[in-house]
């Protein structure tokens, strides 16, 4: 979505959980402003699979995946201390590594 390095180590250095409600946070007010374009696909995908779904639950859904997105992003600077206290595991070490490495 975004990236900056004070950013990074900010969600690095908080708790986890502070973090990804930060990134939730930015993630629904930041995302559909700066990505707009990825929204609105993301609306007309919606129309397509859900054309069941009225313009309000759409809206949610949507608000709801940018939450999502600045969520993962937020945690993703912490994936070595969940993965140290077995919130998941790993199977591509270095698609792992790459990630985490950056840019």
């Amino acid at each position: 979505m975004l990236y900056s390095p004070f950013m990074y180590r900010l969600m690095h250095i908080l708790p986890v959980s502070a973090g990804s409600a930060i990134g939730a946070w930015l993630g629904g007010m930041v995302g559909p402003r700066r990505m707009a374009v990825r929204s609105e696909r993301a609306r007309r995908n919606l129309a397509l699979l859900r054309p069941d779904l009225s313009e309000g639950d759409v809206a949610a859904l949507l608000h709801e995946r940018w939450r999502n997105v600045g969520r993962f992003a937020a945690e993703l600077p912490s994936m070595g201390r969940l993965l140290a206290n077995g919130h998941f595991s790993i199977e591509d070490h270095d698609a792992y590594r790459a990630i985490v490495d950056g840019p």
